[in-house]
């Protein structure tokens, strides 16, 4: 994305701020909804003690969510998918439950 953003405005000759701005626009629209998912489990999740995370641990792998990610190649660097795992096992909500944060209807 940066090279190629590099790549047009040398071509155009125009090496200005504006121009290359572009880059960044393209990164936040790539990324923005991984930023958005990787925030919101962060600041669910430093929130708890260290019982709350064994709990949900435990929950994870009596859920089989363990097991199955083990089987999935998961992203160092792109959390998404893992994130989306996790909502569909069900364990943010019950992060939520267990912080008694308040959960979107």
């Amino acid at each position: 994305m940066a090279v190629l953003t590099l790549h047009n405005a040398l071509q155009e000759g125009d090496l200005s701020a504006n121009r290359l701005s572009g880059y960044e626009r393209s990164w936040r629209k790539k990324n923005s909804s991984e930023l958005k998912g990787e925030s919101l489990a962060r600041e669910i999740y430093k929130r708890l003690g260290d019982s709350q995370i064994n709990t949900l641990i435990s929950r994870a792998k009596s859920s089989g969510i363990v097991d199955s990610l083990m089987k999935d190649n998961i992203s160092f660097d792109w959390h998404g998918g893992l994130i989306l795992k996790v909502l569909k096992a069900g364990l943010m909500s019950q992060a939520s439950r267990l912080l008694k944060l308040p959960t979107r209807r």
